[in-house]
């Protein structure tokens, strides 16, 4: 129990090899859930003995039962979860075990794109009253996770205010648990940190850095970990700490998980270095990065990984227009597959994707000399990132749309973002135009 609490789920694994009592492997499930290895899971769960269980046991594995046909969406879900509320319901009204199974049908109406829903059930666990205990986790985790699911929406619905809100309550009731969960924490953390690139109310260093100091970060949160450290970069750059910013994107870039997380590390790190003026820096970074896309099978990643080559060509733009355009391209080839994909969840293309888009079609489209394609690509940009409330992101669009057509709004703009975050890296590129 304590690796999993830890995280440290393989070591978890490897102490429950064998083990075939109830305890261990329903806590073997859970490792393997947490991992991604649902099918194993699955396995583990329909094979269980439950002669040395009690009912806590036989609701668990239901309920765990239930969380894994939903992931792999078995065609037998609707009975899985039936199966679960009778067994929970043995338990009585009030406990853990039904608020984590109340927690999992949130989440699959997340992932089906029934964003309503979604919230409905996240909220009833936020207003159910609980006694008793779990297993494995502690009602504040299962708090945890529905305003954690809350903020996931909310950033669905382009409210990220609201997100970053929900996000915060969420770490608020992991630290009111009695022990911690590290694989909780830390998820919740990287969610914080990854509004931080463009919203700079939404955590500042302090905060940020206190609560990547609290987790014990270890390989199979490395992702977390990562985003946490890309995300308290845009912090530093945010509050006008240069040095700090670069340092957090290189650390970045070293514990990177994969190939394209890498990239995308490098890449801020060039487009930092480009808006301090040092463009040695930025060319170096920018091309050691477009070096490792040239090593990616770019058709097997995940989604979050191919927005990368957006940020790529942006950077590459001022340094190798014809390496701009192939990181584009590369970007398209992967899309249709994707957007199939994501049309079956929550809100695929939200206002945020379509902006990263924009200005990377934007910078290569100026730097081939598409003129007008640029300019309204930059007013499309400007627009988006005004609407969902990134001021930073806005004035750098409006900065690039004024130099094409002069409009003095834009710039009035730029400059009233720029006074917020005055030591900025925003506020340098506004202040080359005073």
């Amino acid at each position: 129990m304590a690796a999993f609490r830890k995280a440290d789920l393989d070591r978890a694994l490897s102490l429950l090899h064998g083990d075939d009592e109830c305890r261990a492997t329903i806590l073997r499930a859970r490792c393997l859930l947490r991992l991604g290895r649902v099918r194993e899971a699955s396995a583990e769960l329909r094979d269980i003995s439950l002669e040395d269980g009690d009912t806590m046991d036989r609701a668990e594995v239901n309920v765990l039962s239930a969380s894994a046909a939903a992931r792999v969406e078995q065609p037998d879900l609707e009975d899985a979860f039936r199966d679960a509320e009778v067994a929970v319901e043995e338990l009585g009204p009030k406990s853990i075990l039904g608020a984590e199974l109340i927690y999992i049908k949130a989440r699959t109406a997340w992932t089906g794109g029934i964003l309503d829903l979604a919230e409905a059930f996240a909220n009833e666990v936020l207003h159910l009253e609980h006694e008793g205990a779990s297993s494995t986790l502690d009602i504040y985790h299962i708090r945890a996770l529905a305003f954690e699911l809350l903020g996931l929406i909310a950033s669905d619905r382009e409210r990220f205010d609201i997100a970053a809100v929900c996000f915060r309550e969420a770490l608020s009731e992991v630290d009111s648990a009695p022990f911690r969960d590290e694989w909780i924490t830390a998820f919740i953390t990287a969610n914080v940190a990854m509004l931080a690139r463009d919203f700079p109310w939404s955590a500042d260093t302090a905060f940020l850095s206190d609560r990547i100091d609290r987790v014990r970060w270890i390989s199979p949160i490395a992702s977390r970990q990562y985003y946490s450290l890309h995300g308290i970069g845009w912090c530093y750059a945010h509050e006008g700490n240069h040095i700090g910013a670069l340092r957090a994107f290189r650390n970045a870039a070293e514990i990177a998980p994969s190939v394209p997380l890498r990239i995308a590390a490098w890449v801020d790190h060039a487009l930092l270095g480009r808006e301090l003026g040092s463009a040695i820096l930025a060319e170096e970074s920018a091309r050691y990065a477009a070096d490792l896309a040239a090593s990616v099978d770019w058709t097997a990643i995940n989604d979050a990984e191919r927005f990368a080559l957006l940020f790529l060509a942006e950077v590459l733009s001022e340094v190798d227009v014809p390496l701009a355009r192939l990181a584009l391209k590369r970007y398209e080839d992967t899309r249709s597959a994707f957007d199939a994909a994501a049309s079956l969840h929550a809100n695929p293309a939200n206002v945020r994707s379509h902006a990263f888009e924009q200005r990377a079609e934007a910078v290569v489209a100026r730097a081939e000399g598409l003129i007008p394609r640029a300019h309204a690509l930059f007013r499309q940009e400007y627009e988006a990132w005004r609407r969902i409330g990134s001021e930073p992101r806005a004035a750098v669009a409006a900065l690039d749309a004024y130099e094409l057509d002069g409009d003095p709004a834009l710039l009035q703009f730029a400059r009233r973002a720029a006074a917020s975050t005055p030591l900025s890296w925003v506020a340098r590129r506004v202040a080359r135009f005073d």
